[in-house]
């Protein structure tokens, strides 16, 4: 088989790709297949919404987000420290929450106006709803 019988072959199977970059993509790997030349595989781009390219967890709601609906309910009336809140949160969701995540949440929803704190004697804070 020649050149051009392999040119013609390789347009044929890239004729039906629609988009114009695919096809261009898959006739450059086609060629370097048949010619037997090997590339360097591109890296991977890194997936929208993620660090660093790792899949997310999925299913799983953020604290802030239970957090800011709370608000609406009674919840926040009464101060609460992140241990009680944590427990709350585990209850509620069925999720468990380290107390770290739940003191960023919350440390975020103060900078808001959303909630206020009152420095206890062991310091600890309670939190309450603005």
């Amino acid at each position: 088989m020649d050149i051009k019988d392999k040119l013609k072959e390789i347009e044929e199977q890239v004729s039906v790709i629609k988009d114009p970059e695919l096809r261009k993509i898959a006739f450059e790997k086609l060629m370097d297949s048949l010619s037997g030349n090997k590339k360097v595989k591109a890296k991977s781009k890194k997936t929208k919404g993620t660090k660093q390219g790792k899949e997310s967890k999925g299913g799983r709601i953020g604290p802030k987000a239970i957090l800011v609906k709370e608000l609406n309910s009674a919840y926040f009336n009464n101060p609460k420290i992140v241990s009680e809140i944590q427990i709350y949160l585990k209850h509620k969701t069925g999720h468990t929450y380290k107390s770290d995540e739940i003191s960023t949440s919350l440390l975020r929803m103060l900078r808001c106006g959303l909630l206020k704190r009152n420095k206890k004697e062991k310091g600890n804070y309670e939190w309450k709803k603005a």
